[in-house]
């Protein structure tokens, strides 16, 4: 029985060394990781290319007060209605969001807020109990990286404002 041993252990050791020996081979290298380096390339690359960043940042206020847990989110360019970057303003009403490369070719980001903030000028439907309100601002898409401070009041935007129904 122990020479059963011995030749096992005998052959764990011959195949360690043999998968050793393989993964520093650099052809075996390559098959275990075929993909180390894209040569060519569609993308640009880096010093030919900059990414825009667009950073808005500021306050929300709703009818004088600051305006917590609204949400303001970027529409995305190609599902409109759907958020491609958001956030939720913190207590003092204050939010900050940064546009991705999926704007890159925009010339104009819909900057967009969901809020239950009452809008005089803007009436729901006559069934709705719970309306809430979807403010759109159209914000010009710089040509390089910027940032824009962007205070506003809800109440003073029903121009840019829809209303939708919750219950």
């Amino acid at each position: 029985m122990s020479l059963i041993w011995k030749i096992a252990f005998a052959v764990a050791v011959v195949l360690t060394v043999q998968c050793i020996d393989e993964r520093h081979d650099p052809v075996m290298r390559q098959a275990i990781r075929p993909v180390q380096k894209v040569s060519d390339s569609p993308l640009p690359k880096k010093d030919e290319y900059q990414l825009k960043i667009m950073m808005v940042l500021g306050t929300i206020y709703c009818n004088g007060e600051r305006a917590a847990g609204v949400q303001p989110f970027f529409q995305d360019p190609w599902s409109p209605d759907l958020p491609a970057v958001y956030t939720r303003t913190d207590k003092i009403g204050f939010y900050r969001l940064e546009t991705t490369n999926k704007f890159d070719r925009e010339s104009v980001v819909w900057f967009t807020v969901r809020h239950q903030c009452p809008m005089p000028d803007v009436r729901p439907a006559a069934h709705c109990n719970t309306p809430y309100y979807w403010t759109e601002i159209p914000i010009d898409y710089p040509d390089k990286n910027s940032h824009v401070t962007f205070n506003f009041d809800l109440a003073d935007k029903g121009n840019y404002t829809r209303a939708h129904c919750l219950f």
